[in-house]
């Protein structure tokens, strides 16, 4: 999944490193799981999901995040939370 992401890369961005999982999100108000990669590259935090029609992205450009928690769960495994002025991603 990580080399279809690479598709949607900026001209001259690199991955620095990839993790897949599962990605929390709000679909018309109700808390979803989005299963994809989580890819830092050398300009932001990019999430790639296959879908069954398609795919969904989602992207934090370094300089917008404020913190980045990681923790690990007993049941759950590891868990990075990223949080940005007014937003998180987990």
């Amino acid at each position: 999944m990580a080399e279809q992401a690479k598709e949607h890369f900026q001209l001259g961005e690199h991955a620095l490193q990839a993790v897949g999982g599962a990605y929390e999100c709000k679909r018309l108000g109700q808390d979803s799981l989005r299963v994809g990669v989580l890819i830092a590259t050398d300009r932001r935090v990019f999430f790639f999901a296959k879908k069954l029609f398609g795919y969904e992205t989602e992207e934090i450009p370094y300089p917008n995040i404020s913190s980045i928690e990681f923790s690990k769960g007993a049941l759950l495994g590891y868990r990075i939370s990223l949080f940005t002025s007014g937003n998180s991603a987990q």
